[in-house]
């Protein structure tokens, strides 16, 4: 029923928008779990196994790179893998860059504390901003904080120009929000009692800062009172806002990032693995920097 009134609510902003969305809209074959199956064991076999058999040079980048994403994607991994993730990283620095985030971007999905020692290593000779940040992201659980944040300030005086890169700048909010993790939060009800965009339809995406947790969506009309069910009760569908690599928002392929989105209209997914999916077209205004305790917000 919530992933009905869901639809109904995107249906809405199609016939406001005119964007037609018919019944064949919302199904696709390549959904249905036989041939989620079929994809399942062909990916395997002829993406990943046999793409990761092959040496790695120039002209097999791109054969690793989609295992790489097949990998990740339907979280895969054994012995095969397993020798192919090390031989990569003991070429780590003569591969494109590329090939670097894609493998570090896997490394932090699938193998979380396993190459703590190879990618610390590894700090000292990246310049780059995204890598640094997924490198640090990936120590988080095995390196002192205050260790992490003295390490990203090294390579930002290091690094960075006159302009301060954005995922530096980010990387250390969230590294500097750590220490104030014992801090009083601001109440919810501050924020939702608040007027902005009046007049507005607004949707609030509460989310845990750990994403293994589901979170809630709930509607702000524009009269200001928030959508109810036949009970009276504050209408709410739980939602996930986790990428499959479980990286920040703010690195490539993260999770959906917190802060404030402007609905542009909507579209029909055309990824075959999610399915044609009616989905509102939101872009980034800006950060949202208020840290309600464990809770994080996505508002569209």
């Amino acid at each position: 029923m919530k992933v009905l009134i869901l639809v109904c609510i995107i249906l809405i902003f199609a016939s406001c928008s005119n964007k037609q969305i018919s019944e064949k809209d919302l199904f696709s074959e390549a959904t249905l779990k036989s041939e989620r199956d079929k994809f399942y064991y062909n990916t395997i076999n002829q993406t990943i196994l046999v793409s990761l058999s092959l040496p790695l040079n120039d002209s097999t980048e791109k054969k690793y790179l989609s295992a790489f994403w097949a990998m990740e994607l339907i979280q895969f991994r054994n012995q095969v893998t397993d020798s192919a993730i090390k031989k990569s990283l003991n070429e780590f620095e003569s591969r494109s860059t590329e090939f670097q985030r894609a493998l570090l971007e896997l490394i932090y999905a699938l193998y979380q504390d396993e190459f703590r020692k190879e990618i610390e290593s590894l700090i000292p000779k990246i310049n780059n901003p995204k890598l640094f940040a997924m490198c640090i992201h990936y120590l988080r659980n095995s390196i002192a904080n205050d260790r992490l944040l003295q390490m990203t300030f090294d390579f930002e005086s290091k690094f960075m120009k006159a302009e301060e890169d954005p995922i530096i700048k980010m990387l250390k909010l969230d590294l500097e929000n750590n220490f104030r993790k014992n801090l009083a939060s601001p109440q919810l009800l501050d924020l939702f009692k608040n007027k902005f965009l009046s007049n507005r339809l607004v949707i609030f995406s509460i989310q845990r800062v750990n994403r293994e947790y589901p979170g809630l969506l709930v509607i702000k009309t524009p009269e200001g009172k928030f959508l109810r069910n036949d009970k009276g009760e504050i209408f709410s569908i739980p939602q996930l806002a986790r990428a499959v690599s479980g990286l920040p928002g703010y690195i490539t392929n993260g999770n959906t990032p917190e802060g404030f989105f402007s609905i542009q209209g909507i579209d029909v997914s055309k990824n075959v693995f999610i399915g044609p999916t009616p989905n509102l077209q939101p872009i980034f205004i800006m950060k949202l920097l208020i840290q309600f305790g464990d809770l994080s917000f996505i508002i569209i």
